[in-house]
């Protein structure tokens, strides 16, 4: 004896077709195909191409550190103490002033040349060294 289905039961819904979902959506927002394939697509491919781009240069310059700031700016510059006091004395290098530290005495007026970043002092030494001014 074979089951049938009672009548008052729905048949199962078929899947639904690629063309009918987009049909849908077209019909459900209210646009024709003209619309649809002239305007939405083309603006979601130019969004996913910029999205795929934005990311892209994030993780190419994004996070890589700027050359042109920070302490690395500062070793092999060459400046001149404004202020000296034995080792220690004062420069005004790249719009700010800073603390700066040597191996031997300095004297205001002075070029130095800025050697290595030390927290929030500079190390230098002088462009000239004391023993080739003596010989002279």
């Amino acid at each position: 004896m074979a089951t049938t289905q009672p009548s008052h039961l729905p048949s199962p819904a078929p899947d639904p077709d690629p063309g009918d979902v987009v049909s849908w959506v077209a019909d459900e927002l209210g646009i024709g195909w003209g619309l649809l394939w002239g305007l939405v697509v083309p603006l979601f491919v130019v969004v996913a191409v910029g999205l795929v781009l934005t990311v892209l240069l994030w993780r190419r310059y994004g996070r890589s550190p700027s050359s042109s700031t920070g302490v690395d700016l500062f070793p092999g510059q060459v400046v001149t103490l404004r202020t000296a006091e034995g080792a220690h004395g004062q420069v005004f290098v790249e719009g700010s002033w800073w603390s700066v530290r040597s191996e031997v005495p300095l004297r205001a007026g002075e070029d130095v040349r800025i050697t290595a970043v030390d927290r929030l002092e500079l190390l230098v030494e002088p462009l000239e060294s004391p023993q080739g001014k003596e010989e002279s």
